[in-house]
C-alpha cells in the first residue's frame, strides 16, 4: 500500500509541474521570467512605469536645453543689435575754424549705433556750460556718446580707441586737430598768420599765393590772415635781413603752425625754424620744376625742361 501510495504522490506533483509550465509559456516558445518592480502587478505595468520615468527625464533634459539656448539667443540677439545713443558736440562760438569734429562723428555713425539725436551745443550755452563743467573737458570742440544702457564692450572696443571712457554710458572725444581751444588758458592754438614774400621785379617766378596756399591746405593748415609783401617794399627789406632770407619768393609761417605735427616734424628739410618760433620756408628746389630768384647770386634759376 505504501508503494501505491508513493506513486500516486510522485504522479500528482507531476501534473502540477505541467500545469505550471502551461501556464507560462505558449507552445514552442522559450520560458522567460519577468522581474516585477516592487509595487506593481505584471510586467506591463512596470515597462508603463519606466516609460513614464524616461518621458520625464527627456522633458526635463529638453527643458534645460531649450531655457540655456534661449538665454544664449538672447545675449546673440542683444549683441548684435545697434547701441542706442545720443551725439552731441560742444564748439566754441569765437572759433569759427575749429570745426565741428566731423571726422569723429563719422567714424562713430559707421559703428553699430543708432543715433536718437546727434547736435551742436555751444560752448557760450547753457548747456554747454553744465556739460563743461560736467565732463571737465580741457580742449574744444568735443564731443560725447551718451546712452541709456551700458555702452556693449564691442561698441566700446571700437569706439575707445580714440575716445575717452568716462563710465558705462559715456564715452568722450576731446579734438586736439588744431584748430582748438585751450581752456586752460580760454586761447585757440592753430590758427596760422602767412606772410607771402614775393620779388615784383621777377615776372617769370611762380605765384607764391597759389602755390603756397595749396599746400598748406593739404596739410590741413587753418590760417588766420594772409599778407603779400614785395621784397623791395620797407617790410619786405625788414624781414629779408631779420631772417637772412637767400631766395625767394618765400613764405613765413607765424609759431602757431607748430601745432602741426605734420609740418612741424618735416620742416627741417625744407626751411628753418627761427627763435621767436617763426617758420621760414627756404628750399624753393624742393618745390620741383619753378622758377624762383637766388638773392646769394643775383640769378633768376629757372628749371631745365625736358
Amino acid at each position: 500500500m505504501l508503494t501505491n501510495s508513493k506513486k500516486e504522490h510522485n504522479q500528482d506533483l507531476k501534473e502540477d509541474l505541467e500545469k505550471k509550465d502551461e501556464g507560462c509559456c505558449d507552445d514552442g516558445e522559450t520560458k522567460q521570467k519577468y522581474i516585477s518592480l516592487p509595487g506593481t502587478k505584471n510586467p506591463t505595468e512596470t515597462l508603463l512605469l519606466i516609460l513614464g520615468i524616461i518621458f520625464i527625464l527627456n522633458f526635463l533634459v529638453m527643458g534645460l536645453f531649450t531655457f540655456r539656448m534661449s538665454g544664449k539667443l538672447d545675449e546673440a540677439i542683444s549683441i548684435t543689435k545697434p547701441q542706442e545713443g545720443t551725439l552731441l558736440v560742444v564748439v566754441p562760438e569765437e572759433c569759427p575754424l575749429c570745426g565741428a569734429m566731423d571726422i569723429e562723428k563719422s567714424f562713430v555713425e559707421k559703428q553699430n549705433v543708432d543715433l536718437l539725436d546727434t547736435r551742436t551745443v555751444s560752448a557760450e550755452s547753457e548747456e554747454g556750460q553744465s556739460l563743461i563743467k560736467k565732463y571737465k573737458f580741457e580742449h574744444l570742440p568735443a564731443m560725447l556718446f551718451l546712452s541709456d544702457d551700458t555702452i556693449k564692450s564691442s561698441v566700446k572696443k571700437v569706439l575707445q580707441e580714440s575716445s575717452k571712457v568716462v563710465d558705462e554710458n559715456t564715452l568722450v572725444w576731446e579734438d586736439k586737430i588744431p584748430p582748438y581751444l585751450n581752456m586752460e588758458d580760454n586761447k585757440i592754438l592753430g590758427l596760422v598768420d602767412v606772410i607771402y614774400l614775393a620779388d615784383a621785379s621777377c615776372t617769370e617766378c611762380y605765384d607764391v599765393r597759389q602755390v603756397q596756399r595749396s599746400i598748406l591746405a593739404q596739410f590741413g593748415v587753418a590760417v588766420n590772415s594772409e599778407t603779400l609783401l614785395d621784397i623791395q617794399s620797407e617790410e619786405g627789406q625788414e624781414l629779408l635781413a631779420r631772417y637772412t632770407i637767400t631766395s625767394v619768393p618765400t613764405i613765413i609761417l607765424s609759431s602757431e603752425v607748430d601745432e602741426y605735427a605734420t609740418i612741424s616734424n618735416i620742416w627741417s628739410q625744407v626751411g628753418t625754424k627761427e627763435q621767436d618760433g617763426t617758420f621760414v620756408f627756404r628750399k624753393n628746389e624742393a618745390l620741383g620744376k619753378v622758377t624762383y630768384n637766388d638773392l646769394k647770386t643775383n640769378k633768376v634759376i629757372i628749371p631745365e625742361k625736358e
